[in-house]
C-alpha cells in the first residue's frame, strides 16, 4: 500500500484533532516562515517536530475553515511560493506550495463547527 503525504496529513489531523483536548497550548512553531503566522483567533493544538519536517494543529472555534485556508494561500501567493497542488471539497481543503527545498502544506477541515488546521513544513534535505 502506497501512502502520500496527503494521506499522512490527514492521519495526523485525526490523531491531533482526538489528543489535543487537555493538552497544554504548546508555542506557534518558530521553524515556520514568517509568511505563515498563526491565523489570529485560532488556538495552537498540538506541534510535532519530525526530524526535517514540523507538523502542527490549530483550532480554529470561530474562523470558518475557508477563511482559515484562504488565509494561508493569499500568505504563500504574496511571498512567492509555487502551489503545487489545491484539493478542495465539501468537508476538506488542501494545498501545497513549495519555495526552494521546502514544502508548506495547509489543511483545513471543520466539524461541528469547528474548523482544525493543519500546517506541515517539510524539508527536502541540504
Amino acid at each position: 500500500m502506497r501512502v502520500t503525504l496527503g494521506c499522512l496529513s490527514a492521519i495526523l489531523l485525526i490523531f491531533l484533532t482526538w489528543a489535543a483536548p487537555g493538552m497544554a497550548q504548546p508555542p506557534y512553531p518558530e521553524e515556520f516562515p514568517p509568511e505563515f503566522p498563526q491565523v489570529e483567533g485560532c488556538e495552537m493544538a498540538q506541534v510535532m517536530n519530525m526530524k526535517n519536517n514540523i507538523s502542527a494543529m490549530l483550532t480554529c472555534a470561530q474562523t470558518p475553515k475557508q477563511k482559515v485556508y484562504d488565509f494561508y494561500l493569499a500568505k504563500a501567493k504574496e511571498a512567492g511560493w509555487d502551489v503545487l497542488m489545491e484539493n478542495k471539497t465539501a468537508d476538506f481543503n488542501m494545498f501545497m506550495a513549495e519555495k526552494g527545498k521546502t514544502a508548506f502544506q495547509v489543511t483545513a477541515a471543520e466539524e461541528n463547527g469547528v474548523t482544525q488546521a493543519g500546517l506541515s513544513l517539510i524539508s527536502k534535505g541540504d
